[in-house]
Formats: C-alpha cells, structure tokens, sequence
C-alpha cells in the first residue's frame, strides 16, 4: 500500500518495527521516523498493518497517546475483532 501512495505521488512518512523494511520506501521518496509518536506528532492520517493483536495494540496506543487532535487512525491490520 505504501509503495501505491508514493507512486500515485501522495506525501508519505513512514515507521517500521523492523526500521530496515523502511529502507526502500525512503528509497522512493518516503519520509522516515523512528516510531509511531513520532509519526502521529505530524500526521493527519495514520495507516497501519500489522501481524496480530500484540503487535497493532502497541503501535495504536504509541500513535495514539502523541497523535494530535483530529487524527485519524485506520487499520488495515489482520487481528481479531476485540483489537481492532
């Protein structure tokens, strides 16, 4: 999905678990932070897909508790329905 948003020219700043994976994205143009606070202190929409409960209930209450007033956070991760 990322790599559709950059190539539609849609501005993209991105956080990995696994900051490596971030790497091609900012090959192509995507800005880089080092996690998901510092991701919701400057974005108005923030995408994420993750691998399982564990993993998106830390990253949404990280994005969450720095994200600024009207932020919208939209999941796309495989978890089960309590998480999402």
């Amino acid at each position: 999905m990322s790599g559709a948003l950059l190539a539609a020219g849609y501005p993209l700043t991105v956080s990995n678990r696994s900051p490596g994976k971030a790497e091609v994205l900012a090959a192509r143009g995507a800005g880089v932070v080092p996690s998901p606070a510092r991701l919701a202190e400057s974005g108005d929409v923030i995408l994420t897909s993750l691998a399982d409960d564990e993993a998106f209930e830390s990253v949404a209450a990280e994005a969450i508790a720095a994200a600024r007033p009207g932020t919208v956070l939209v999941d796309l991760s495989t978890v089960s329905p309590a998480a999402s």
